[in-house]
């Protein structure tokens, strides 16, 4: 509900303290609110007057009570949380369409499936990587079919569950991509699994109802969005006798990250970019493509001769929107290879490097999906699983799935702007921005959510 005196503040309904009805409610009619009281800046009790359309009283809500619905930036991760497994009727066993998992064809052959000589004559779909997943997407949504079991993506040990190491980033890429997916195709019901690294294939799962998953060990594990404890109030350590590198560093971002580390006390900050700009800059700039990892191996010898090298923020990144019946290869590869190709390279490169930080900006698209973004989301998805990796191998890492930065960033795009404030979305400011990021860098989290949003919507 919107008041008259705050036109721009959206209050929503906690509790009512009664219900009178004067007659059966029409199919149509009308509800007025009436202020009865104003409780606190946050909260109203109003009286709602339910009336058809000649204006009759047909009934009305005594002391209803509306709150102020906030709009917050907040930390928030992923956790994975068990869940009893119910048992599951296999039923019919139905044909299916295997692309890009033999091993998952194989099992599901052995339990006594048969392959689908076709997406119109099959129970489900199954792939096993964005290269087979899209096609097969975009040929369901151009016939407009739903297969009755839905269309499954699955990988092995992409994410670190109860334990479990990641073995391959990959995974998180094809996550990214079925979460945009779910966003902006419900209608084929999209499922995303994630099994044990090694060790037999649980067919009786495909057809269980969860729209993401993965099984460790014979149990089941369903992810959750949830607030995180917020970071106690400090200063990041930035070492003044260290080197911090930042990619993109001419973007708007980028830069911005280069000027707070500088502010924030690193001894040397290296700004990477494809091309120097001309200007003046808070660090040494140098024109390298962290996707080239010639450039990489170029650049990790030049800097030898400045302090050791403690520090990386990754915040190279290009937008090619469309909608999944609009993309191309060419638009996927366009944004997977700065981040993937890039990301990627920074970890083989500077492997040996005595980091203390490994940062990765990744985005909301890739943990809540977002319609029009499949390859944003699955490149970033990407940088999701390869700060899981890295940690398990040991090594410092952190992916941030950052809301929009009003000012500058991918969401300076305006149609991504304006399609995350429909969704509640509100865009962070530089400052809201670079203090959670500071805050971040003194937890211990692989991955983090800082996103300023409206729920309610």
């Amino acid at each position: 509900l919107i008041t008259e005196a705050e036109p721009g503040a959206l209050f929503l309904p906690v509790r009512y303290g009664g219900l009178e009805l004067f007659g059966p409610l029409p199919e149509r009619f009308r509800c007025y609110g009436r202020e009865l009281e104003s409780v606190s800046p946050d909260t109203r009790r109003v009286e709602l007057r339910m009336v058809d359309t000649e204006g009759r009283l047909l009934g009305r809500f005594s002391d209803f009570v509306l709150r102020r619905a906030t709009r917050e930036a907040i930390h928030y991760r992923m956790e994975w949380r068990e869940e009893t497994r119910e048992e599951q009727d296999d039923g019919e066993r139905g044909a299916w369409l295997i692309a890009g998992a033999d091993a998952v064809a194989e099992a599901m052959e052995a339990a006594g499936h048969r392959r689908g000589s076709g997406l119109g004559g099959g129970d489900g779909v199954i792939s096993g990587s964005w290269e087979t997943a899209l096609p097969l997407v975009q040929e369901l949504l151009r016939r407009s079919l739903t297969p009755r079991g839905g269309v499954w993506l699955v990988t092995r040990g992409a994410w670190m569950v109860d334990g479990s190491k990641v073995v391959s980033p990959e995974g998180g890429l094809l996550w990214g991509f079925g979460r945009a997916v779910q966003a902006e195709a419900s209608g084929l019901r999209c499922c995303l699994l994630d099994l044990d690294s090694e060790g037999p294939i649980p067919t009786e799962l495909f057809g269980y109802p969860a729209q993401q998953q993965a099984w460790r060990s014979g149990r089941r594990f369903v992810p959750r969005l949830a607030k995180s404890p917020e970071p106690e109030a400090g200063e990041p350590v930035l070492r003044s006798d260290g080197t911090y590198l930042v990619t993109g560093a001419f973007g708007a971002i980028g830069s911005r990250i280069a000027n707070w580390l500088t502010e924030k006390g690193a001894g040397q900050v290296v700004m990477v970019g494809r091309r120097v700009p001309p200007g003046e800059f808070p660090g040494v700039a140098v024109a390298a493509d962290v996707a080239v990892r010639e450039d990489l191996e170029r650049l990790r010898e030049q800097i030898k001769e400045l302090p050791p090298l403690r520090g990386i923020f990754h915040a190279a990144g290009v937008l090619a929107d469309g909608m999944l019946g609009e993309q191309t290869p060419e638009q996927f590869e366009r944004v997977l290879r700065p981040k993937v190709r890039g990301a990627w390279n920074l970890h083989e490169v500077f492997e040996e490097a005595p980091l203390d930080s490994f940062v990765m900006f990744s985005s909301v698209a890739s943990s809540l999906g977002s319609a029009g973004q499949s390859n944003y989301a699955a490149a970033n998805g990407y940088l999701d699983a390869l700060a899981e990796y890295r940690r398990s191998k040991g090594l410092p890492a952190q992916s941030i799935h950052w809301g929009p930065w009003g000012e500058g960033g991918m969401a300076s795009d305006r149609r991504a702007a304006a399609r995350m404030s429909r969704e509640g979305v509100e865009p962070l400011s530089t400052a809201e921005a670079l203090g959670a990021l500071g805050r971040l860098l003194q937890t211990e989290d692989a991955e983090a959510t800082v996103i300023r949003a409206n729920w309610a919507r």
